[in-house]
């Protein structure tokens, strides 16, 4: 869904 490739990595998990 969201780019998640910028974001760190407990977003990440998050935004999966």
């Amino acid at each position: 869904m969201a780019p998640a490739a910028q974001a760190p990595p407990l977003l990440r998990l998050l935004a999966r």
